[in-house]
């Protein structure tokens, strides 16, 4: 490094000492938009609702941001060239893997934190999809969708 250089970056550090370094503009992730159910969705989730309207502010959002997140992935994979959810055991795959990690680790939601929550969103889930192993219509596809924002919707505190 030559005297001028050392003398530049003499310069440069003492102006950032004296005036700071630039402020940077401040951004926040756009919140995840709540999509009102249908009553038949409402419906179906009733139960799940009543027990979410317990929870906390802060597992009330993860349960939104969970299910919001589900449905939008699972309305994407329709789009992709290899479909992943092809049947309704990997939906259900898919459910427990994403609550086990979101709900459950991430949100540090210990099993029975909500008495009645898995009962209410199984029943919910066995409502509106069924119970048999049957390949993912898009029909199909739109039902979880909807389940998934109607679930979303409980725990944003609607309704």
């Amino acid at each position: 490094m030559t005297d001028t250089h050392k003398i530049l970056l003499s310069l440069v550090l003492a102006a950032v000492a004296a005036f700071g370094v630039p402020a940077q503009p401040e951004t926040k992730p756009a919140p995840t938009p709540v999509v009102e159910p249908s009553v038949d969705m409402k419906i179906a989730v009733a139960a799940v609702h009543r027990v979410m309207s317990r929870a906390s502010v802060v597992d009330r959002a993860l349960w939104a941001e969970v299910w919001a997140k589900a449905a939008k992935t699972v309305s994407g994979d329709a789009t992709d060239t290899e479909v992943v959810f092809t049947d309704t055991r990997a939906l259900r795959l898919f459910n427990m893997v994403a609550l086990r990690i979101a709900w459950r680790r991430l949100g540090d939601n210990a099993a029975g934190k909500y008495p009645g929550l898995p009962e209410a969103t199984e029943k919910a889930f066995s409502g509106v999809l069924g119970l048999d192993v049957r390949p993912v219509t898009p029909e199909l596809r739109q039902r979880y969708v909807d389940l998934c924002n109607a679930l979303s919707w409980c725990g944003a505190g609607k309704g």
